[in-house]
């Protein structure tokens, strides 16, 4: 499990600590599962989006094997993470264009992979039709770098 938090207005994520109202919707919207695999895609246009990093305590408590802290294009970016497998990622995992963080499980992943993680990032940076592969229950979340962009795809 993992916690990352996307806002432009600091004072509301101190207000949603406050309040203890975080979850989903702040990420992603509810929404149905869609038919054939397709991924539901939520896109960003925003190079201003801040996470304080005093943040970074609160939302410890859904993922205390590791917490990491990058800031990319001044967008702080927070991964909490609660190991559900032997193997540990240290997220997010950073390209030359891309940031990725995965939440969830890919099912019968090749053994050649170290972890899910892995296994995922390797097919969105390699094969277009990635999220037809992947068999399983996901959240990916993807800032590009070069469209200062955020992507986020999940099975729904």
């Amino acid at each position: 499990m993992c916690t990352f938090i996307i806002s432009n207005d600091p004072s509301r994520i101190q207000s949603i600590a406050r309040t203890s109202e975080v979850g989903r919707r702040h990420i992603m919207p509810p929404s149905k599962r869609l038919g054939g695999g397709t991924p539901r895609v939520k896109e960003k246009n925003r190079s201003d989006i801040s996470v304080p990093a005093q943040m970074e305590d609160y939302f410890k408590a859904g993922g205390p094997d590791n917490t990491s802290h990058i800031k990319v294009d001044g967008i702080d970016i927070i991964h909490n993470l609660l190991a559900l497998s032997k193997s540990l990622v240290k997220q997010p995992v950073e390209t030359d264009r891309y940031v990725f963080i995965f939440y969830g499980e890919a099912y019968d992943y090749p053994d050649h992979y170290a972890c899910d993680t892995d296994y995922v990032i390797d097919l969105f940076l390699n094969d277009p039709l990635w999220y037809q592969t992947i068999d399983g229950e996901y959240s990916l979340i993807v800032y590009d770098k070069h469209e200062k962009m955020f992507n986020v795809y999940t099975d729904w």
